[in-house]
């Protein structure tokens, strides 16, 4: 009689238990999975972005001095710059960003006086676009986790087991 008192109130109890504590860890993984689909979408669109204001820059550096070509990418650089970009940086690559505004502003757009000449310099303008690529690159490794620095031929395309 005990035994059967025991199953009749335990036996629900334990069942009712173990099916709060599905919900609860359901509802945690979920609430995690939507954490991690925000971030995924994030660091997607923070690629999107780098490789958009990377190419603006260096089509700036590389473009002729005057063209219609180099006029346009500096206007879609400080698009690039005063609106995405901001939104996804982080610290070395808004310093990358800032020197590469500061160079178009000073040595392209010619709007100031550069404080120090050396920053317009034949080469500047390249040395600032690979700044900005090794930034973006730095941000990537860091954010993913990957070793960028180490890759080579072999590992660039992230073959498993590779």
């Amino acid at each position: 009689m005990k035994l059967h008192l025991f199953l009749t109130v335990a036996v629900p109890l334990l069942t009712l238990s173990m099916s709060a504590a599905a919900i609860a860890v359901g509802a945690w993984q979920f609430h995690e999975g939507q954490q991690l689909d925000f971030k995924k979408s994030f660091y997607d669109e923070r690629i999107r972005a780098y490789a958009d204001v990377s190419d603006a820059f260096s089509k700036v550096a590389r473009m002729p001095v005057p063209s219609e070509a180099r006029e346009a990418a500096v206007q879609r650089f400080w698009e690039l710059r005063l609106g995405r970009g901001v939104l996804f940086q982080d610290g070395d690559v808004g310093d990358a960003l800032h020197r590469a505004g500061r160079w178009i502003t000073h040595c392209v757009e010619r709007n100031a006086q550069p404080i120090d000449s050396s920053i317009c310099t034949p080469t500047a303008g390249n040395a600032n676009s690979l700044s900005i690529a090794e930034a973006m690159r730095t941000s990537i490794s860091r954010t993913y986790d990957i070793p960028l620095k180490k890759l080579d031929a072999q590992s660039i395309y992230l073959v498993p087991g590779g």
